[in-house]
């Protein structure tokens, strides 16, 4: 979905506006904390300038992704990286997304979104050959 490509963007500007009109007004995120959100308290939070202690983010990069369309339902499934600036430290977090589409008087908005962070994968250990007398 292109509309994944233009949030992600406004949500990288920090651009308002735009997420005014992308979010549906009873939009609820999920964050990969468990915080949960809604439109009215997100719009509240980009009107705050960003700081060294709130964090800037860099980057959206949707690695994998998968979208299924049932009627005026779309749902999105996939991974996205978020990268950026945390108390002035860099920070590359990987999620796995759904987001819930609701197709309202002709265009799709975000309902509801998920994310679950992946933990970063540890690489295999194996044990030391044994030696054959």
């Amino acid at each position: 979905m292109e509309l994944n490509r233009q949030w992600a963007d406004a949500i990288i500007r920090r651009d308002a506006a735009a997420q005014e009109r992308i979010l549906a007004d009873d939009y609820i995120a999920t964050g990969m904390n468990g915080i949960v959100a809604t439109k009215a308290q997100i719009m509240m939070a980009l009107r705050t300038p960003a700081s060294p202690s709130t964090g800037t983010l860099e980057a959206v990069d949707i690695e994998e992704s998968m979208v299924r369309t049932y009627g005026d339902v779309a749902l999105f499934n996939g991974r996205v990286k978020f990268r950026g600036l945390n108390k002035e430290q860099p920070f590359s977090d990987l999620v796995q997304m759904t987001i819930v589409y609701v197709r309202r008087d002709g265009r799709w908005q975000p309902v509801a979104s998920q994310a679950t962070s992946i933990a970063p994968q540890q690489p295999t250990q194996t044990a030391p050959a044994e030696k054959k007398p």
